[in-house]
């Protein structure tokens, strides 16, 4: 089976679990993956039987919330935000390992009220197949809440997925991915509202220079940046170095270090404990 077949055989399969579930509740960030699913679920069961939801709050960016916004309109489906209850979670903000779990289990349950509320029968979110090789403790919660993951269950890949977003036309077929603000922050140290509005604001000034993909990691008073490493020169630009230092320094960091490796997904699992 050659490759487009073999991605659309996986797409047949991706239809077949939405038709399964009727009527849906698409957990939608704006970003590629949820994008990809919810114009797929539209297609597949008709906007009348979708309803896109958006969580929004400290946690995450600014940003996300109008890509979000501009692609629902575009694909011309209904679109809801709702406040994202991760941050009055006790556990989550002690910031364990085990963040993600606490985090997605209380927006799942909000979810769930929301598709009663909209006769929904079930919600369905945008993980891909290669999701289950990260490290995702949410996960957890999705499956004991009775989630699905039409598209990493019909084994549909983050490269297919990008291949299905550029054959839809979907303006952000190439974005970076862009989880939420607490993976900046090392576990252990507690979670704000305040430090994640400072990263965002940190993060938001490097993407306004140009830079595309940017982590801003957070280690006590020291900011660590990350960016491709395509970009890193650029970033050591004279004025653009001191622009940087200067806008750091008013957010309050003391120190702002340049990570010379680039950019890492999931960069500060390194420092998990593999007995946690």
């Amino acid at each position: 089976m050659n490759d487009q077949a073999n991605v659309e055989a996986k797409l047949a399969r991706a239809r077949d679990i939405l038709q399964e579930a009727k009527r849906v509740l698409v957990a939608y960030s704006g970003g590629v993956d949820s994008t990809v699913l919810l114009k797929l679920a539209v297609d597949t069961l008709g906007k009348d039987n979708v309803l896109a939801v958006t969580a929004v709050g400290p946690v995450h960016p600014a940003w996300e919330r109008h890509r979000a916004e501009e692609i629902a309109r575009m694909i011309g489906i209904r679109h809801v935000l709702t406040d994202d209850p991760s941050c009055r979670q006790t556990e989550f903000l002690k910031n364990t390992p085990q963040r993600c779990y606490h985090c997605k289990k209380a927006l799942i349950q909000q979810l769930l009220n929301l598709a009663e509320e909209h006769n929904l029968d079930r919600i369905v979110a945008g993980e891909n197949a290669d999701d289950q090789f990260d490290y995702r403790p949410g996960h957890k919660a999705m499956v004991e809440l009775g989630v699905r993951c039409p598209l990493k269950e019909a084994h549909l890949s983050k490269s297919d997925v990008r291949v299905l977003a550029r054959r839809w036309g979907l303006p952000n077929h190439a974005a970076p991915a862009s989880p939420c603000l607490v993976t900046r922050i090392p576990y252990g140290q507690p979670i704000t509202t305040d430090l994640l509005q400072t990263i965002d604001q940190a993060e938001s000034f490097l993407r306004d220079r140009g830079f595309d993909v940017v982590r801003v990691r957070i280690h006590g008073p020291i900011a660590r940046i990350e960016v491709g490493t395509d970009e890193i020169q650029r970033l050591l630009d004279p004025e653009t170095r001191t622009a940087v230092l200067d806008r750091f320094k008013e957010l309050g960091f003391t120190y702002t270090a340049l990570d010379l490796e680039g950019y890492q997904s999931g960069g500060l699992n390194k420092l998990i404990d593999p007995s946690v």
